[in-house]
């Protein structure tokens, strides 16, 4: 594992073979120092936390769960976000239970892939509390697996103080399976990536290098606690390097974007972000009167992840936010997913991102051609940075499995001590996936990320994801980069969500276009139509076979916010798109 420095008061985390014993050496060596604090609407200090409190009402946690079921059973985590999350979390971990965080669900949301994972972790047990399934129990009896589980209802972290404390955790600590961490399932069927406690520290060790953290640090964390970003990057990062995060509800920030940034302010954080939407989000709904009342000058590392890094976004964000004191050199745009724990590449602390334009026609077939001019149809692409240490990242030929050159555009393969095991139950997929060996040398095992980009200088650029690449006539177009043109189109278009994919017809392959629109905006639907039209035949030169128009939030999507795009396609084909006529 990553060996550790020393942080001024002697702690040594490369000796350290579990979270377990990161929770021990908190709570022993600063019992009082408040982890967590959980803000109500976004907005109200609820609840507090500190390492003395967690690392006891964890044990207590473990011993009421080790009543019901035994260490290495999988664990469904059914929880809203907050501090009972957390104390849920680590108490799995302190009984050798393996937890398997799951979307917070809404009954009107169904529970289909809420079946699914429990189905594909083969679950023994479902940990909620009253109020959520008191929502959902009528949804549970159309699904008989469901039912069969052990709903244990759990009513927050004071509730089990009368169950023994324990330390139990099962033999080979390290290497034994911590989580089921499944992915978003933005190209396919999401599966459970295991977890064990090496790849959760030592990944946590590369976030604490990578973003300077110290035991001084602090956060603010608004993402999900059940998708990879807001999981390890979120919650158990604070417990590695030692510093206070104030926690916030999704659903608080998508409502009010402003009190992200507020929390920030407030609360004097060095360390906060999310992915590219969420900047957007600020820049179009932050009001003046509200940036006044902004001093973002204590923010060090503004992470963006997650999805594709727009160097127009961040140039609006800093535009905008300039005057709360925003510095660009604080945007830190990283790389990671499921299969790598979490953050597999990041850039220099303190340095303004590094961009590179390409030609975009080069670029549809594989090769990279860097433009200084504007003679070119140029894209712009943002760096994440270069592998974390003791990791390699590569490009290679998909089809080919040979390395690229630094001017090939290739899928992205990660080795190292971060990349988990494989996936649960899938020998398969585990095999396609994460034992991949270059051709030419025989060098391996690689992840195979499935994300298409390039490495130049070291720096890593990501283009697209492979799964997703539309090809027609011959030629290699990014749906990110028909979004983002069809954004561009009409300006009424830009806060709305859309979708760009190739589905076969008519016996080719043709581009759709979903749009969502706000139901006022009904009448200039066939404006919407024409602009896109144009805009997209203009700038990538194949037309678009269809526009559909689709209410707001009718685009499916992953947990994290990613596009479901293969979910748009076969809604699609299948015609149950409740698309505006």
């Amino acid at each position: 594992m990553l060996a550790a420095t020393k942080k001024g008061n002697g702690e040594k985390l490369s000796s350290m073979d579990s979270f377990v014993d990161i929770l021990r050496l908190r709570a022993t060596e600063t019992p009082t120092k408040c982890v967590f604090t959980y803000l109500k609407s976004g907005e109200v200090e609820e609840t507090h936390l500190t390492f003395g409190e967690l690392h006891e009402k964890a044990r207590q946690f473990a011993g009421w769960l080790l009543s019901v079921v035994s260490p290495d059973d999988r664990v469904l985590l059914l929880l809203p976000p907050g501090i009972d999350y957390v104390v849920a979390l680590c108490g799995c971990l302190c009984a050798g239970v393996v937890a398997v965080p799951v979307p917070f669900t809404r009954p009107a949301h169904g529970l289909t892939r809420f079946e699914a994972i429990a189905a594909s972790a083969r679950a023994r047990a479902v940990i909620t509390v009253h109020t959520v399934l008191a929502k959902i129990q009528e949804s549970v009896r159309c699904y008989p697996e469901l039912g069969a589980l052990n709903w244990l209802v759990w009513e927050g972290h004071g509730s089990c103080v009368e169950h023994t404390p324990t330390e139990a955790l099962p033999s080979g600590r390290g290497d034994s399976t911590a989580m089921l961490q499944y992915t978003s399932g933005s190209t396919g069927s999401p599966k459970g990536v295991v977890l064990t406690h090496k790849n959760l520290l030592c990944n946590s060790e590369i976030i604490r290098q990578k973003f300077g953290h110290t035991s001084e640090s602090s956060g603010v964390i608004w993402l999900p606690p059940f998708h990879d970003m807001g999981l390890i990057g979120g919650i158990l990062q604070p417990l590695y390097s030692g510093f206070h995060t104030v926690l916030m509800s999704p659903w608080a920030f998508l409502q009010k974007p402003f009190c992200w940034l507020k929390a920030i302010s407030d609360y004097h954080a060095t360390t906060s972000g999310g992915p590219n939407f969420a900047y957007e989000l600020c820049v179009s709904r932050v009001t003046e009167e509200q940036k006044r009342c902004l001093d973002l000058t204590c923010w060090k590392i503004a992470f963006v992840g997650a999805e594709p890094v727009r160097p127009a976004t961040l140039q609006r964000f800093c535009d905008v936010f300039a005057t709360s004191g925003f510095r660009k050199n604080s945007f830190y745009p990283c790389y990671g997913l499921a299969e790598a724990t979490l953050l597999v590449s990041g850039g220099e602390m303190s340095c303004p991102p590094v961009t590179c334009r390409i030609d975009r026609s080069a670029a549809e077939q594989h090769r990279v051609l860097e433009c200084h001019s504007s003679e070119h149809d140029v894209q712009t692409l943002v760096g994440c940075g270069s592998a974390a240490a003791e990791h390699k990242l590569v490009a290679v030929n998909p089809e080919t499995l040979i390395r690229c050159a630094p001017d090939e555009i290739g899928e992205i393969w990660v080795s190292g001590p971060s990349v988990a095991k494989g996936y649960f139950g899938l020998a398969d997929e585990t095999e396609a996936v994460f034992s991949a060996f270059l051709a030419e040398t025989g060098e391996g095992p690689f992840l195979r990320t499935g994300d298409l980009g390039f490495v130049r200088s070291g720096q890593v650029f990501i283009t697209g994801r492979r799964k997703d690449l539309i090809i027609i006539y011959g030629r290699n177009h990014c749906p990110e980069d028909i979004e983002a043109t069809v954004s561009e189109s009409h300006p009424l278009l830009q806060r709305m969500c859309r979708a760009a994919f190739s589905a076969e017809i008519d016996g080719g392959e043709r581009l759709v276009v979903l749009q969502e629109f706000e139901r006022h905006q009904r009448d200039r639907i066939p404006e919407f139509r024409r602009r896109i039209q144009q805009a997209v035949t203009e700038k990538h030169d194949i037309p678009v076979y269809d526009i559909a128009f689709l209410s707001l939030g009718d685009i499916p999507k992953t947990s994290s916010g990613k596009i479901q795009r293969h979910i748009c396609r076969e809604r699609y084909l299948s015609g149950t798109l409740s698309a505006a006529q």
